[in-house]
């Protein structure tokens, strides 16, 4: 086999690590709202997201195929600004505060399909999804039920 059969480009490894997950996000209300929260910085944040998504799912879609090694330098690069821009579209969205438990459910779904924990704002993250379900545990309207 050739060398080439084998060999990663970063843009394989970037794609492995994003992976485009299929999570899928709840519905939100607009009902129950966060003291602490900005008006649209919840669906703002998710618009990112959805946006940060959509534009690595077409560019690979559009992607050419047997190109030079320059053009694939060239085409790794975009692709990693690509990746960038996802990953912070999802630390942007885990660091607002969740304003009801359908969208505490959305931040531990992309926190757990992205393993936001190795961003660079992984324990900033962390300690947000700390804060939001210790914060609807205890408001009435998002009561949480366990041992």
């Amino acid at each position: 086999m050739a060398a080439r059969e084998h060999s990663c480009t970063r843009r394989a490894v970037l794609a492995g690590a994003v992976g485009v997950p299929a999570f899928t996000l709840p519905p939100l209300r607009n009902d129950c709202r966060s003291p602490e929260m900005g008006d649209g910085e919840w669906e703002a944040a998710l618009t990112g997201l959805r946006s940060a998504k959509a534009e690595i799912a077409a560019f690979k879609a559009t992607e050419p195929k047997g190109v030079s090694f320059e053009a694939q330098w060239e085409l790794d690069g975009a692709f990693s600004d690509l990746v960038v821009g996802f990953n912070r579209a999802v630390e942007r969205l885990l660091l607002v505060p969740a304003p009801d438990l359908p969208a505490l459910a959305a931040k531990v779904a992309v926190a757990v399909d992205e393993q936001a924990w190795e961003l660079p704002d992984g324990e900033a993250t962390m300690a947000r999804l700390k804060a939001d379900a210790a914060r609807l545990a205890s408001s009435k309207s998002g009561t949480l039920r366990g041992g």
